[in-house]
């Protein structure tokens, strides 16, 4: 149970941009059916795995949903695909336009057996826009949206962020867009076609804090946010560690020049107000660096701490893990998948007070075509129905259990 319940979303994305999406929407409630041809989502096959197909990442951004093949380049799948689209309320894809449109996964057709169906779209490049159709993956979008050179202004080149960051961004523009296209359709009965581009979408994240002078036309200055691009601005090694540390109004930078014997610091021009330290922010991070060098991470983070500045040791991935909080709130989640054995799931950090938390209770990441008889059955189609299109390959579905 979640907001979502009774929202049926059909999921024909692939890779990690568009499951990471119709994953959140699984965790809200929706039933989420996994639409996948007979070679299943390439995602199967990247990272740790105990079973071909199964890997970790596949199996992270696919948990609580449902999973079918099905073949649509067949009459027969087009014409299950229609039957199912009726019942739906959503569909999702992250497929190259042309392709969609060839497999029957476009607005404009399947409006015409569901006029309530939202078809959200994601793709590379916008579809009216110079890059139209171009193909795209998280770091082609992180080198042309500027982060990529963004990141040159600390680390001396262009660099990609260490996550994917740019499928995941989008990801969530898709979600929001999504749930606002739901919201609207309460109010006038009608579906529509949401499109979310990644480059596009990713220029406007960058960009609100990054247009600096550039906000102005003509223009008060350059581009770029000084305290995010100062290549002092980094996680701070102390004697026995590092610190994350971010000193930022004036309360913050009086009370740190006064604990390490520098308070005529507060008056100088130079760090006076934001603007002004903004403007100098390479010299006062430099400083930072230095002063933390010279205590422990337990020295420091007490100090800050006492002086009520935001402060915290640097984590690894492995603490995460390991971080019985973290398990306990249902942010990381151990079940047993019924062929993977134990494993572990991210839940929702969300929290509904209409809704209790209940970690563990999402459903496993599928099989590839492990519903695809429930899921058929559900939409009418008998089992003999089903047998003899398994048999000619127009679905996909795992074995009859015997015994």
């Amino acid at each position: 149970m979640g907001p979502l319940d009774g929202i049926r979303v059909l999921d024909f994305t692939s890779t990690f941009l568009g499951p990471y999406c119709t994953m959140m929407m699984a965790q809200l409630g929706a039933d989420v059916i996994k639409v996948e041809p007979r070679h299943g989502d390439v995602v199967r096959g990247v990272g740790a795995a105990r079973n071909p197909g199964m890997s970790a990442t596949y199996m992270t951004v696919n948990a609580g949903k449902r999973g079918i093949v099905l073949d649509l380049k067949s009459p027969e799948g087009r014409r299950i695909l229609d039957r199912m689209a009726a019942g739906a309320d959503l569909v999702i894809h992250n497929m190259r336009q042309e392709t969609a449109v060839s497999l029957g996964i476009s607005h404009r057709r399947l409006r015409e057996v569901n006029p309530r169906i939202i078809v959200v779209e994601a793709f590379g490049f916008a579809p009216d826009g110079p890059d139209a159709g171009r193909p795209a993956y998280d770091d082609v979008i992180q080198a042309a949206c500027g982060l990529a050179d963004l990141e040159s202004r600390r680390q001396g080149r262009p660099q990609y962020v260490t996550t994917i960051l740019a499928d995941k961004v989008c990801a969530l523009v898709a979600m929001y867009a999504a749930m606002a296209a739901l919201f609207e359709r309460e109010r006038t009965g009608e579906g529509q076609n949401v499109v979310v581009p990644m480059y596009e979408s990713m220029v406007s994240f960058l960009l609100h804090e990054q247009l600096a002078g550039e906000a102005f036309v003509p223009a008060l200055g350059p581009a770029t946010y000084p305290r995010t691009t100062s290549r002092f601005r980094r996680p701070y090694r102390t004697k026995d560690g590092h610190i994350g540390v971010i000193l930022y109004t004036d309360g913050h930078w009086r009370s740190f020049f006064e604990s390490i014997g520098r308070p005529e610091l507060a008056g100088d021009p130079r760090y006076r107000d934001i603007g002004a330290r903004t403007r100098n922010i390479d010299e006062l991070y430099s400083l930072v660096e230095t002063e933390l060098a010279a205590g422990t991470t337990g020295h420091w983070m007490r100090r800050f701490r006492e002086l009520d500045c935001p402060a915290i040791e640097v984590r690894t991935v492995d603490d995460l893990i390991a971080d019985p909080y973290l398990n306990e709130a249902g942010v990381i989640v151990e079940q047993d998948h019924p062929s993977e054995g134990r494993v572990r799931n991210l839940g929702m950090p969300a929290r509904f007070s209409l809704h209790s938390r209940a970690p563990g209770s999402l459903r496993h990441a599928p099989r590839l075509g492990e519903h695809t008889r429930e899921v058929l059955a559900e939409f009418g189609y008998s089992p003999e129905q089903v047998a003899a299109w398994a048999e000619r390959g127009v679905v996909g579905a795992e074995p009859r259990a015997t015994g």
